[in-house]
């Protein structure tokens, strides 16, 4: 170990405000005794005797200094450091360390300065003061975390140049390690698997007694990572096997190689460091790894190690990844035993949902009502199909668990579930409270507040909220499917964004609206900007892993190339897609709504002349254009009518209304009042025969909004005031009385 290390590694144990635990993995316990040469003799005969020990520093009242706790492990750690090389790993960190520690570590590291570019300096002084093996501290100093600290001491190597590459780090991989208090952290619950005892034993046989590969196969959420994680806690705690796991995300096998030979280097330099350590990799979505050409790619330099028993791997897929595999390269998954799991049974989950209980009341102290949990599983078996038990209801109580213990709340309630699962997914509470009555009238006013001129297209708004609110969906299609035929600028947009709003407007983090401009997509290889091709996953499917409760809006479909409306009937059809690896992409709990202004250049007036018979060539137009099996996966084709003056006054007021909620106004407490001369000036310039009010937006920014920012400007210290807005002989007049 580095002289610079030293300091660094004393720092350490002078975490006390965290209470940090300083351990050596694996097996023993020692806690601070009477005397400083009775502890220090502990840890030795513990380093020196085996080759992979634990020592666990716990707080006593004799020692209550936390530096001098310090000083006793690095006075035993130096004394046996030249026979017992120092591998240092630290993760589990969460909390940035912005405290008074940082003078300590300033002292420390001579030229690191606090403030707010913290992070910056810290990286920097730590690049500067330690070597690569060392540099893993710099996540510690970066951050502080009430979990504990590992150290590694790693057996004595047969020749210097051993020794120096296995203290080399894996790039890109984190060592697996076994804290005695396993339930130091709500985040730990990710790692239980209950009720799977036999599958735990079989995966820990072939990787302790049969020492082969081994991939977990089953649907997301059915637990194959706390599986994998408990088998190799099992191997390693109970059954002592001399090896060492590291985790890695598939794309961090190859590093940052472009090119087949350096990418081909690098693996063979991540094997060596695995076989001087003893690892076996666990990765992460080893389904990424498989792109590109199959002869060359990363499983396929893969494969020549593990023909020659050079490398072991874990993984886990799904069925679909497994046969996307097959197709891909059948000879990669012949070094591999393939072990299936299936959902967990009702009886086995409802024993999972009693131990969460006791769980979360023994360690964390939050009690889970019965009624909630319940709800919770309901909830989820209707909105997340994509997923099975019991992993997507315990992530789901994770994430409450830790919001819970941040809010200091003792009890988990159906009102808590409720708004926690509103705020996850943006669904409204009227679709998840069965106690709220659905009231026709109060919808319409939501809708008819944004939506001028088309009451019979609200009709059907109410319509599909009605059915969505009952339960009574197609579950296995999209909630609805439309397509708004029209002239431009009569309102199908803004029916779409507030459809988007009253469904999943509740998720402050994410939008509730996808919005698709078609006109991208006009050409044949577009399809795989939009849909996907074998090497990347295209827009809408990246759109939609990370919104899965949303409304798709297709602007203006008609202008994408007919490939793309073929390769959209599986989604109208079955609310599905697959992705780039053949992973199905469910869009069950999404709204799809295209917009299209066919037949409107065949009508010869558009402007207020708004007919039946319009009506119908706008629906005749769309059947024209489009193949019927197309058409036929379509829920409702519903055509947008002309607006009449009415309505476009209406449509001013409406967005006057909006202009008076601009922070600019509001962090002034100005309001604005408008005379009806100024609502028929700018109803009047802001509406076109062919564009509808589309225009009407542009006229108010650029006739009304500079007026009044300029006479904000000229008035800088207007406050809490009413200004009047008039139009008269041919301007804008803004006043205070």
């Amino acid at each position: 170990m580095s002289e610079q290390a030293k300091p660094v590694l004393t720092y350490l144990f002078t975490l006390s405000e965290h209470q940090l635990l300083a351990q050596v993995p694996f097996t023993n316990y020692i806690a601070l005794g009477e005397t400083r040469t009775e502890v220090i003799q502990s840890i030795q005969k513990l380093m020196e005797e085996d080759e992979y020990a634990q020592i666990e520093i716990d707080y006593m009242s004799t020692f209550e200094s936390e530096i001098l706790k310090g000083q006793l492990v690095k006075e035993a750690i130096d004394s046996v450091s030249s026979t017992v090389p120092i591998e240092l790993e630290v993760f589990t960190l969460q909390e940035k360390d912005d405290n008074g520690h940082v003078g300590y570590l300033h002292q420390l590291l001579g030229h690191i300065k606090p403030g707010k570019k913290l992070e910056k300096s810290l990286i920097k002084g730590i690049k500067n003061h330690l070597n690569e093996s060392e540099q893993s501290l710099a996540r510690l100093i970066l951050t502080q975390s009430a979990e504990p600290i590992f150290i590694h001491v790693a057996p004595k190597e047969s020749s210097k140049e051993q020794n120096n590459h296995s203290q080399k780090p894996l790039e890109n991989a984190e060592q697996i390690f076994f804290p005695n208090n396993f339930f130091k952290g709500i985040n730990q619950l990710k790692n239980i698997a209950w009720e799977v005892d036999p599958l735990i034993q079989q995966i820990k046989d072939i990787l302790v007694k049969q020492e082969d590969n081994v991939i977990l196969c089953g649907p997301i959420g059915s637990g194959k990572s706390s599986i994998i994680y408990q088998a190799i806690k099992q191997a390693l705690v109970q059954e002592k096997q001399n090896a060492r796991y590291y985790r890695m995300h598939a794309r961090g096998i190859k590093g940052k190689a472009k090119y087949v030979g350096e990418k081909e280097k690098n693996i063979e330099t991540l094997i060596a460091r695995l076989h001087q350590n003893a690892g076996i990799l666990w990765i992460d979505e080893i389904i990424e790894m498989f792109e590109g050409e199959p002869d060359t790619s990363t499983p396929a330099i893969l494969r020549k190690f593990l023909k020659r028993k050079q490398l072991k791997i874990i993984a886990e897929l799904t069925k679909s990844e497994l046969h996307f595999i097959k197709d891909f390269l059948p000879s990669f998954l012949s070094y591999f035993q393939v072990i299936y799991i299936d959902e967990m049974e009702e009886d086995q989950l409802n024993k999972v949902l009693e131990q969460l209980q006791e769980t979360s009341q023994q360690e964390f102290k939050i009690s889970i009502d019965t009624d909630a949990l319940f709800l919770s599983k309901r909830l989820l078996k209707r909105f997340a199909p994509y997923e099975v038990f019991p992993g997507k209801i315990l992530r789901f109580f994770t994430e409450g668990l830790s919001k819970a213990q941040t809010q200091k709340i003792s009890t988990i309630d159906r009102d808590f579930v409720i708004q926690q699962f509103c705020k996850k997914t943006g669904i409204a509470e009227l679709f998840i409270r069965d106690e709220i009555k659905l009231e026709d009238q109060v919808i319409r006013d939501f809708f008819e507040q944004k939506i001028i001129g088309q009451e019979h297209v609200i009709d059907r708004m109410i319509n599909i909220i009605r059915i969505f609110k009952t339960g009574l969906n197609n579950p296995n299609k999209p909630i609805s499917t439309f397509l708004f035929a029209g002239p431009t600028g009569v309102g199908k947009t803004a029916c779409t964004k507030t459809l988007a709003e009253f469904f999943f407007g509740q998720n402050d983090e994410n939008p509730p609206l996808v919005r698709i401009d078609m006109s991208e997509f006009q050409i044949p290889g577009d399809l795989r900007k939009l849909l996907g091709s074998t090497t990347d996953s295209g827009r809408l499917i990246k759109e939609v892993k990370n919104r899965p409760f949303c409304v798709i809006l297709f602007d203006e479909i008609e202008k994408a190339h007919s490939s793309i409306f073929d390769n959209l009937m599986n989604l109208l059809d079955e609310g599905t897609l697959k992705d780039n690896r053949g992973r199905p992409i469910y869009f069950k709990n999404t709204i799809i709504i295209m917009t299209s202004n066919i037949g409107a250049q065949s009508l010869s007036s558009i402007g207020f002349q708004e007919t039946d018979d319009s009506m119908v060539k706008y629906q005749s137009a769309m059947r024209a254009f489009f193949r019927p099996e197309f058409l036929n996966r379509i829920d409702e084709i519903l055509t947008f009518k002309a607006l009449n003056p009415t309505q476009i006054k209406a449509i001013t007021r409406l967005e006057l209304d909006q202009l008076a909620n601009r922070s600019g106004l509001r962090s002034r407490g100005i309001t604005l009042k408008y005379t009806d001369a100024v609502i028929d000036h700018l109803a009047a310039t802001g509406f076109n025969e062919k564009l509808g009010a589309r225009p009407l937006q542009r006229a108010i920014e650029h006739q009304l909004v500079r007026a009044i920012s300029l006479y904000l400007v000229e008035n800088t210290a207007l406050k809490d005031e009413e200004l009047f807005v008039d139009y008269i002989e041919g301007q804008l007049s803004i006043s205070t009385v």
